[in-house]
Formats: C-alpha cells, sequence, structure tokens
C-alpha cells in the first residue's frame, strides 16, 4: 500500500515506487475514478482509452482511429503532374 498526503492546492504526489511501477512519466494523464466506500481509483489515462473514450462519444472513422492510435497525422496526398 502507498501513501501521500494532498497540499494546500489539492495537489497529490504519486509516491516513486508506484510511479515507476506504472510507468508513469511526467505529462502523462492520470484518470482518478471513485471506488467502493471512500476508496479512489488511480491509473494512467492510455491511448487506448482515449480511442475507447472517443468511440462512446460517437463513431469513428478509421482515419481518427488511427490517428488516435499513433498520435500521426497522415499525410496529405501529393498533387500535382505526374512525369
Amino acid at each position: 500500500m502507498y501513501e501521500s498526503r494532498m497540499d494546500n492546492d489539492g495537489r497529490v504526489t504519486i509516491p516513486r515506487e508506484l510511479r515507476e511501477r506504472l510507468g508513469l512519466k511526467p505529462g502523462d494523464p492520470v484518470v482518478f475514478a471513485p471506488g467502493p466506500g471512500r476508496t479512489l481509483l488511480i491509473h494512467p489515462r492510455t491511448r487506448l482509452m482515449r480511442v475507447l473514450d472517443a468511440v462512446r462519444r460517437h463513431a469513428v472513422t478509421q482515419e481518427e482511429m488511427n490517428v488516435l492510435l499513433t498520435g500521426e497525422r497522415p499525410k496529405p496526398p501529393r498533387t500535382g503532374a505526374t512525369h
């Protein structure tokens, strides 16, 4: 079990051992969710979670899915004369 305290600004430091175990790096998004009773569930917000959220909100095209999964936008098709 890990313990931390909330500061006056509502910030909580995730203990180093737990950050390492979860593979969390500075700037990584983290999800907080209420658990049973007075528990709090905390887990990293992964790229897959972002994809699933987008799918739940609305239909997603294959191109949008690829952007969500890879983080890369497709290159625009080349235009111009061919030789």
